[in-house]
């Protein structure tokens, strides 16, 4: 079968490739290609102008129009800013209808999480260049408790796309993964996210952190406790509050900005079912 690929407005033949199945197929305007081969469907990529493209389709058509407006469509000039509030906005609702508060946004965290969307443009995984959101936080000085993260891309975007589209299909998109769904509805604290584009590519990701730990117990007059605020592997330091429950239960002992040698010292001033809140602030 031939398929020509041509630019709508002036017929000018497009070149390019055809991605099927494990076949990638050079297409210089017209191809003659087994039809069997593109029957499960099949991606066109090239450059227009200098502009990248890439395209799926379910079926072969003999010629394949398209439009130079949409051959030019840079996912730049989407207003990232705005997607990346829409997304937090719409994992906080989801948090609420499952009962749980809702994260604080985290400027630190979010522009850790711009980085990583540019990495995974290049690698998308993970781990992408070595960079999991453990290793990347830490080497950014922010401290956490337990950290997570989510990723997610959306490729061949048309002129037609919105902000509040990309941000819907991304977290309904998280939704229906169990790990995905699973970092939204986890007991962190803070997050940011971070989005890039380019070309026809959008790629978005999520780091959340969990900054307090609380410890909750029957507490004995007398008793003293040392709770180390900031583990072995964190260099940095970092400002921490506290806060306890009931009121005249607890006398405290603590340097407001803690690294890994230093300690909370608790005294229990009298028997009590008590709370003790520590909170981070590095983020």
């Amino acid at each position: 079968m031939k398929i020509c690929f041509k630019v709508r407005e002036s017929g000018k033949p497009l070149k390019g490739y055809i991605l099927a199945g494990n076949r990638k197929i050079e297409v210089d305007g017209c191809v003659d290609v087994d039809t069997n081969l593109l029957s499960r469907g099949f991606i066109f990529q090239g450059k227009y102008m200098e502009k990248e493209f890439e395209y799926r389709f379910e079926e072969p058509f003999s010629e394949v129009l398209l439009s130079e407006r949409e051959l030019l469509y840079d996912a730049r000039s989407l207003d990232l800013r705005m997607v990346e509030m829409l997304v937090f906005s719409r994992i906080n609702s989801f948090r609420s209808q499952n009962g749980l508060e809702s994260l604080s946004w985290s400027e630190k965290l979010a522009k850790a999480a711009r980085f990583k969307s540019r990495v995974i443009s290049k690698d998308f995984k993970h781990d992408a260049m070595g960079m999991n959101s453990f290793r990347l936080l830490r080497e950014r000085g922010i401290y956490f408790i337990s950290v997570g993260e989510n990723i997610y891309r959306i490729t061949g975007l048309k002129s037609t796309i919105t902000e509040e589209k990309i941000a819907e299909r991304c977290v309904k998109g998280w939704k229906t993964s169990k790990g995905h769904r699973k970092v939204m509805l986890s007991d962190f604290t803070h997050c940011g996210i971070g989005v890039y584009a380019e070309n026809k590519s959008v790629f978005i990701t999520l780091i959340a952190t969990l900054n307090r730990f609380v410890i909750e117990s029957e507490f004995t007059k007398n008793q003293t406790l040392l709770l180390q605020p900031v583990d072995d592997e964190f260099n940095g330091s970092v400002k921490i509050s506290i806060k306890t429950y009931p009121n005249g239960c607890f006398s405290l002992s603590y340097p407001e900005n803690a690294g890994k040698d230093d300690f909370i010292e608790v005294k229990v001033l009298s028997s009590c079912q008590g709370r003790i809140v520590v909170e981070y602030e590095s983020v």
